[in-house]
Protein backbone atom coordinates (compact mmCIF):
# COMPACT_ATOMS: atom_id res chain seq x y z
CA UNK A 1 0.00 0.00 0.00
CA UNK A 2 1.75 3.09 -1.27
CA UNK A 3 -0.20 5.66 0.62
CA UNK A 4 -4.40 6.06 1.02
CA UNK A 5 -4.37 8.18 -1.86
CA UNK A 6 -2.81 5.78 -4.33
CA UNK A 7 -3.79 2.84 -3.12
CA UNK A 8 -7.88 4.22 -3.68
CA UNK A 9 -6.72 5.46 -7.16
CA UNK A 10 -10.44 6.55 -8.65
CA UNK A 11 -12.62 4.75 -6.61
CA UNK A 12 -14.60 7.21 -4.76
CA UNK A 13 -14.65 5.40 -1.76
CA UNK A 14 -15.87 6.46 2.32
CA UNK A 15 -13.42 7.57 5.18
CA UNK A 16 -14.39 3.58 6.65
CA UNK A 17 -13.11 2.08 3.57
CA UNK A 18 -9.80 4.20 4.13
CA UNK A 19 -9.69 3.26 7.36
CA UNK A 20 -10.05 -0.81 6.35
CA UNK A 21 -7.69 -0.89 4.04
CA UNK A 22 -4.82 0.55 6.34
CA UNK A 23 -5.67 -2.32 8.77
CA UNK A 24 -5.33 -4.49 6.26
CA UNK A 25 -2.47 -2.78 4.92
CA UNK A 26 -0.84 -3.28 8.39
CA UNK A 27 -2.39 -6.89 9.20
CA UNK A 28 -0.94 -8.46 6.24
CA UNK A 29 2.87 -7.95 7.02
CA UNK A 30 3.72 -5.13 4.81
CA UNK A 31 4.00 -2.51 8.33
CA UNK A 32 7.53 -1.14 6.44
CA UNK A 33 8.81 1.90 7.43
CA UNK A 34 7.36 3.47 4.18
CA UNK A 35 3.73 2.18 5.31
CA UNK A 36 3.90 2.84 8.50
CA UNK A 37 5.41 6.78 7.70
CA UNK A 38 2.42 7.28 5.23
CA UNK A 39 -0.37 6.02 7.77
CA UNK A 40 1.01 7.67 10.48
CA UNK A 41 0.73 10.90 7.87
CA UNK A 42 -3.00 10.18 6.96
CA UNK A 43 -3.76 9.13 10.74
CA UNK A 44 -2.83 12.27 12.13
CA UNK A 45 -4.40 14.38 9.73
CA UNK A 46 -7.07 14.82 11.42
CA UNK A 47 -9.18 13.51 14.73
CA UNK A 48 -12.15 11.52 11.79
CA UNK A 49 -9.20 9.75 10.65
CA UNK A 50 -7.65 8.26 14.06
CA UNK A 51 -11.49 7.58 15.45
CA UNK A 52 -12.38 5.92 12.15
CA UNK A 53 -9.47 3.69 12.37
CA UNK A 54 -10.25 3.03 15.96
CA UNK A 55 -13.69 1.52 15.41
CA UNK A 56 -12.53 -0.70 12.55
CA UNK A 57 -9.89 -1.40 14.79
CA UNK A 58 -12.40 -2.61 17.14
CA UNK A 59 -14.79 -4.04 14.15
CA UNK A 60 -12.00 -6.23 12.86
CA UNK A 61 -11.63 -7.53 16.25
CA UNK A 62 -15.21 -8.39 16.60
CA UNK A 63 -15.81 -9.35 13.36
CA UNK A 64 -12.73 -12.23 13.97
CA UNK A 65 -14.15 -13.43 17.07
CA UNK A 66 -17.38 -13.70 15.01
CA UNK A 67 -16.41 -15.29 11.96
CA UNK A 68 -16.66 -18.94 13.13
CA UNK A 69 -20.24 -18.64 14.04
CA UNK A 70 -22.40 -21.31 12.86
CA UNK A 71 -24.94 -18.87 11.67
CA UNK A 72 -22.39 -17.06 9.53
CA UNK A 73 -20.87 -20.08 8.39
CA UNK A 74 -24.16 -21.49 7.29
CA UNK A 75 -25.48 -18.59 5.59
CA UNK A 76 -22.48 -17.58 3.20
CA UNK A 77 -22.88 -21.14 2.57
CA UNK A 78 -25.94 -20.97 1.42
CA UNK A 79 -25.16 -17.76 -0.72
CA UNK A 80 -21.97 -19.51 -2.30
CA UNK A 81 -24.13 -22.37 -3.14
CA UNK A 82 -26.73 -20.46 -5.00
CA UNK A 83 -25.46 -20.81 -9.17
CA UNK A 84 -26.32 -17.39 -11.37
CA UNK A 85 -27.67 -17.72 -15.02
CA UNK A 86 -24.33 -17.85 -16.92
CA UNK A 87 -22.96 -15.08 -18.51
CA UNK A 88 -20.53 -14.32 -20.96
CA UNK A 89 -18.28 -11.04 -19.20
CA UNK A 90 -17.15 -10.82 -15.44
CA UNK A 91 -16.76 -7.32 -14.08
CA UNK A 92 -14.87 -7.45 -10.85
CA UNK A 93 -14.58 -4.60 -8.00
CA UNK A 94 -11.61 -5.12 -5.48
CA UNK A 95 -13.36 -6.34 -2.46
CA UNK A 96 -12.06 -4.20 0.36
CA UNK A 97 -12.08 -4.95 4.40
CA UNK A 98 -14.95 -2.72 4.99
CA UNK A 99 -16.93 -4.85 2.65
CA UNK A 100 -16.58 -8.05 4.92
CA UNK A 101 -17.08 -5.77 8.27
CA UNK A 102 -20.09 -4.20 6.96
CA UNK A 103 -20.97 -7.43 6.23
CA UNK A 104 -20.61 -8.71 9.92
CA UNK A 105 -22.91 -5.45 10.65
CA UNK A 106 -25.48 -5.71 8.77
CA UNK A 107 -25.81 -10.03 10.57
CA UNK A 108 -26.19 -7.93 13.87
CA UNK A 109 -22.91 -8.86 14.98
CA UNK A 110 -20.80 -5.21 15.23
CA UNK A 111 -21.68 -3.18 18.06
CA UNK A 112 -20.75 -0.66 16.21
CA UNK A 113 -23.85 1.52 14.63
CA UNK A 114 -23.56 3.50 11.17
CA UNK A 115 -22.91 7.11 11.43
CA UNK A 116 -26.08 9.12 11.28
CA UNK A 117 -27.12 11.37 8.22
CA UNK A 118 -25.60 15.16 8.07
CA UNK A 119 -28.61 16.98 8.80
CA UNK A 120 -29.32 19.85 6.38
CA UNK A 121 -32.14 21.44 5.48
CA UNK A 122 -33.05 23.94 2.53
CA UNK A 123 -36.57 25.75 2.91
CA UNK A 124 -37.75 28.71 1.35
CA UNK A 125 -36.81 30.85 5.09
CA UNK A 126 -33.40 29.69 6.14
CA UNK A 127 -30.71 26.87 5.50
CA UNK A 128 -29.94 25.98 9.07
CA UNK A 129 -30.15 22.52 9.58
CA UNK A 130 -32.27 22.42 12.75
CA UNK A 131 -34.96 25.34 12.51
CA UNK A 132 -36.36 26.57 15.71
CA UNK A 133 -40.13 27.87 16.52
CA UNK A 134 -40.86 26.78 12.49
CA UNK A 135 -44.93 27.57 12.21
CA UNK A 136 -45.86 28.63 8.54
CA UNK A 137 -43.73 27.81 5.23
CA UNK A 138 -42.23 25.07 3.43
CA UNK A 139 -39.41 23.33 4.11
CA UNK A 140 -37.62 20.40 1.88
CA UNK A 141 -34.49 18.04 2.25
CA UNK A 142 -32.71 17.22 -1.06
CA UNK A 143 -31.42 13.61 -1.53
CA UNK A 144 -29.20 12.42 1.34
CA UNK A 145 -30.14 15.11 3.75
CA UNK A 146 -32.28 14.98 6.94
CA UNK A 147 -33.60 17.86 8.88
CA UNK A 148 -34.97 18.63 12.55
CA UNK A 149 -38.29 21.27 12.49
CA UNK A 150 -38.80 22.37 16.21
CA UNK A 151 -42.62 23.71 16.06
CA UNK A 152 -43.47 27.08 17.76
CA UNK A 153 -46.04 24.81 19.95
CA UNK A 154 -43.42 22.38 20.84
CA UNK A 155 -44.08 19.42 18.49
CA UNK A 156 -40.62 18.52 16.70
CA UNK A 157 -40.73 17.32 12.66
CA UNK A 158 -38.45 15.36 11.60
CA UNK A 159 -37.82 15.16 7.09
CA UNK A 160 -36.11 12.20 5.80
CA UNK A 161 -34.09 12.67 2.61
CA UNK A 162 -35.89 14.22 -0.31
CA UNK A 163 -38.69 15.23 1.52
CA UNK A 164 -41.16 18.93 1.64
CA UNK A 165 -43.59 19.19 3.91
CA UNK A 166 -46.06 22.65 4.68
CA UNK A 167 -46.51 23.93 8.30
CA UNK A 168 -49.51 26.49 9.02
CA UNK A 169 -49.28 26.62 12.93
CA UNK A 170 -51.09 30.11 12.50
CA UNK A 171 -54.96 29.23 12.86
CA UNK A 172 -57.41 27.01 15.34
CA UNK A 173 -55.80 23.56 13.98
CA UNK A 174 -51.79 22.86 13.93
CA UNK A 175 -51.82 21.67 10.05
CA UNK A 176 -48.42 20.10 8.26
CA UNK A 177 -49.45 18.91 4.61
CA UNK A 178 -46.70 16.19 3.72
CA UNK A 179 -45.99 17.06 -0.07
CA UNK A 180 -43.45 14.06 -0.92
CA UNK A 181 -41.25 12.07 0.94
CA UNK A 182 -41.18 11.21 4.52
CA UNK A 183 -41.13 12.57 7.90
CA UNK A 184 -41.65 11.71 11.60
CA UNK A 185 -44.07 14.00 14.16
CA UNK A 186 -43.60 14.19 17.67
CA UNK A 187 -46.59 15.62 18.85
CA UNK A 188 -46.59 18.21 21.53
CA UNK A 189 -50.13 17.97 24.02
CA UNK A 190 -52.89 20.27 23.21
CA UNK A 191 -56.07 19.21 23.60
CA UNK A 192 -57.45 22.82 22.36
CA UNK A 193 -55.41 22.61 19.29
CA UNK A 194 -55.84 19.36 17.03
CA UNK A 195 -52.61 18.45 15.34
CA UNK A 196 -53.50 17.59 11.64
CA UNK A 197 -51.67 15.96 9.10
CA UNK A 198 -52.40 16.25 5.30
CA UNK A 199 -50.83 13.47 2.72
CA UNK A 200 -52.71 12.53 -0.45
CA UNK A 201 -56.15 11.99 0.14
CA UNK A 202 -55.27 11.05 4.22
CA UNK A 203 -55.65 12.80 7.31
CA UNK A 204 -53.77 12.14 10.35
CA UNK A 205 -55.01 13.62 13.54
CA UNK A 206 -53.63 13.84 16.94
CA UNK A 207 -53.27 15.53 20.40
CA UNK A 208 -50.29 13.85 22.06
CA UNK A 209 -48.68 10.98 20.20
CA UNK A 210 -45.53 10.28 17.61
CA UNK A 211 -46.07 8.48 14.58
CA UNK A 212 -44.51 8.10 10.80
CA UNK A 213 -46.32 9.27 7.78
CA UNK A 214 -44.47 8.28 4.12
CA UNK A 215 -45.55 8.86 0.70
CA UNK A 216 -44.45 6.45 -1.83
CA UNK A 217 -45.87 4.83 -4.73
CA UNK A 218 -49.01 6.68 -4.76
CA UNK A 219 -49.12 5.36 -1.19
CA UNK A 220 -49.92 6.35 2.14
CA UNK A 221 -48.15 4.86 4.94
CA UNK A 222 -48.58 5.32 8.48
CA UNK A 223 -47.07 4.05 11.30
CA UNK A 224 -47.91 4.82 15.13
CA UNK A 225 -45.01 5.01 17.76
CA UNK A 226 -47.07 6.00 20.65
CA UNK A 227 -50.37 6.98 21.24
CA UNK A 228 -53.60 7.39 19.34
CA UNK A 229 -54.32 8.93 16.04
CA UNK A 230 -57.47 8.92 13.70
CA UNK A 231 -56.88 8.61 9.76
CA UNK A 232 -59.64 9.92 7.65
CA UNK A 233 -60.03 8.96 3.91
CA UNK A 234 -61.32 12.80 1.96
CA UNK A 235 -63.07 12.39 -1.12
CA UNK A 236 -60.34 15.11 -2.66
CA UNK A 237 -56.64 15.05 -2.48
CA UNK A 238 -56.11 18.16 -0.13
CA UNK A 239 -53.07 19.86 -1.61
CA UNK A 240 -54.68 23.28 -0.71
CA UNK A 241 -56.89 24.31 2.02
CA UNK A 242 -59.99 22.18 1.70
CA UNK A 243 -61.84 20.64 4.15
CA UNK A 244 -64.14 17.86 3.48
CA UNK A 245 -66.40 15.33 5.60
CA UNK A 246 -64.39 11.90 5.79
CA UNK A 247 -65.58 8.91 3.46
CA UNK A 248 -63.78 6.65 6.54
CA UNK A 249 -62.14 7.24 9.51
CA UNK A 250 -59.47 4.73 10.98
CA UNK A 251 -58.34 4.59 14.50
CA UNK A 252 -54.73 3.85 14.87
CA UNK A 253 -53.07 2.20 18.11
CA UNK A 254 -49.79 2.29 19.42
CA UNK A 255 -47.61 -0.26 17.05
CA UNK A 256 -49.90 -0.64 13.99
CA UNK A 257 -49.26 0.86 10.67
CA UNK A 258 -51.66 1.49 7.71
CA UNK A 259 -50.90 1.43 4.32
CA UNK A 260 -53.65 2.78 1.73
CA UNK A 261 -53.47 3.48 -1.73
CA UNK A 262 -54.76 6.85 -3.08
CA UNK A 263 -58.49 6.54 -3.37
CA UNK A 264 -58.29 2.74 -2.08
CA UNK A 265 -59.10 1.11 1.04
CA UNK A 266 -56.69 1.38 4.69
CA UNK A 267 -54.86 -2.12 5.56
CA UNK A 268 -53.94 -1.98 8.84
CA UNK A 269 -51.37 -4.30 10.40
CA UNK A 270 -48.92 -4.64 13.08
CA UNK A 271 -46.02 -2.49 12.58
CA UNK A 272 -42.06 -3.16 13.36
CA UNK A 273 -41.23 0.20 14.61
CA UNK A 274 -37.93 0.05 14.81
CA UNK A 275 -37.58 -1.20 11.14
CA UNK A 276 -39.82 1.50 10.42
CA UNK A 277 -38.24 4.59 12.14
CA UNK A 278 -34.51 3.46 12.17
CA UNK A 279 -34.30 6.01 9.08
CA UNK A 280 -34.14 8.81 11.96
CA UNK A 281 -30.44 7.18 12.90
CA UNK A 282 -29.16 6.52 9.56
CA UNK A 283 -29.99 3.03 9.63
CA UNK A 284 -31.93 0.86 7.06
CA UNK A 285 -33.50 -2.52 8.72
CA UNK A 286 -34.39 -5.67 5.85
CA UNK A 287 -36.04 -8.66 7.05
CA UNK A 288 -36.12 -11.00 4.07
CA UNK A 289 -36.45 -8.10 1.84
CA UNK A 290 -36.05 -8.67 -1.82
CA UNK A 291 -32.16 -7.33 -2.84
CA UNK A 292 -34.32 -5.19 -5.24
CA UNK A 293 -36.63 -3.51 -3.02
CA UNK A 294 -33.68 -3.13 -0.54
CA UNK A 295 -31.51 -1.55 -3.45
CA UNK A 296 -34.46 0.66 -4.44
CA UNK A 297 -34.50 1.99 -0.62
CA UNK A 298 -30.49 2.63 -0.69
CA UNK A 299 -30.87 4.58 -3.67
CA UNK A 300 -33.38 7.29 -1.99
CA UNK A 301 -30.61 8.39 0.16
CA UNK A 302 -27.90 8.76 -2.45
CA UNK A 303 -27.52 10.53 -5.83
CA UNK A 304 -24.78 7.56 -6.86
CA UNK A 305 -27.49 4.80 -7.66
CA UNK A 306 -26.91 0.91 -7.41
CA UNK A 307 -28.05 -0.23 -10.75
CA UNK A 308 -28.65 -4.44 -11.19
CA UNK A 309 -27.70 -4.83 -14.73
CA UNK A 310 -29.12 -8.77 -14.52
CA UNK A 311 -32.52 -8.59 -13.48
CA UNK A 312 -32.50 -11.78 -11.32
CA UNK A 313 -30.05 -10.69 -9.00
CA UNK A 314 -33.32 -8.82 -8.01
CA UNK A 315 -34.54 -12.13 -6.44
CA UNK A 316 -32.12 -12.55 -4.14
CA UNK A 317 -33.31 -12.32 -0.25
CA UNK A 318 -31.17 -9.47 1.98
CA UNK A 319 -31.47 -9.42 6.23
CA UNK A 320 -29.63 -6.86 7.94
CA UNK A 321 -28.73 -3.39 9.10
CA UNK A 322 -27.14 -1.25 6.95
CA UNK A 323 -26.50 2.77 7.05
CA UNK A 324 -27.69 4.97 4.60
CA UNK A 325 -26.46 7.03 1.90
CA UNK A 326 -23.38 4.50 1.47
CA UNK A 327 -24.12 2.87 -1.97
CA UNK A 328 -20.75 1.86 -2.82
CA UNK A 329 -20.20 0.32 0.89
CA UNK A 330 -23.12 -1.41 0.62
CA UNK A 331 -22.84 -3.17 -3.09
CA UNK A 332 -19.16 -3.87 -1.61
CA UNK A 333 -20.85 -6.03 1.08
CA UNK A 334 -23.19 -7.64 -1.63
CA UNK A 335 -20.32 -8.83 -3.82
CA UNK A 336 -18.59 -10.60 -0.59
CA UNK A 337 -21.74 -12.48 0.36
CA UNK A 338 -23.06 -12.87 -3.14
CA UNK A 339 -21.80 -14.32 -6.01
CA UNK A 340 -22.16 -11.07 -8.08
CA UNK A 341 -20.22 -8.40 -8.92
CA UNK A 342 -19.85 -4.30 -8.89
CA UNK A 343 -18.31 -2.04 -11.47
CA UNK A 344 -18.33 1.59 -10.67
CA UNK A 345 -19.54 3.52 -14.15
CA UNK A 346 -19.64 7.09 -13.92
CA UNK A 347 -22.09 7.78 -10.63
CA UNK A 348 -23.62 4.22 -10.27
CA UNK A 349 -22.38 1.23 -9.74
CA UNK A 350 -23.51 -1.73 -11.64
CA UNK A 351 -24.45 -5.23 -10.50
CA UNK A 352 -23.85 -8.34 -12.45
CA UNK A 353 -23.90 -12.49 -11.62
CA UNK A 354 -19.99 -13.21 -11.31
CA UNK A 355 -19.01 -15.31 -14.22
Amino acid sequence: MKSAQMDLGEMQVSLDDTAARWRLALSEGNDTASVRRDFDSWLNASPQHRAAYDAMHRSYEIAGAAAGEADILRMRETALRYQPPPKRHSYLWPVSLAATILLAISLGWLARQPAPLPARNVTTASTDSNIQNAKHGEYSTQTGERSTLRLIDGSVVTLDTASTVSLDLTGHDREVRLLRGQASFDVAKDKTRPFVVYAADRRITAVGTAFDVRLSNEAVHVVLVEGKVAVDQLAVNPKESVRSSPLVRTDLQAGEELTAAVGGAAKVREANVERSTSWREGRLVFEGDRLADAIAEMNRYSAAPIVIADTSIGDLKISGVFGTGKPQAFALALTEYFQIDAEVQGDATVLRWRH
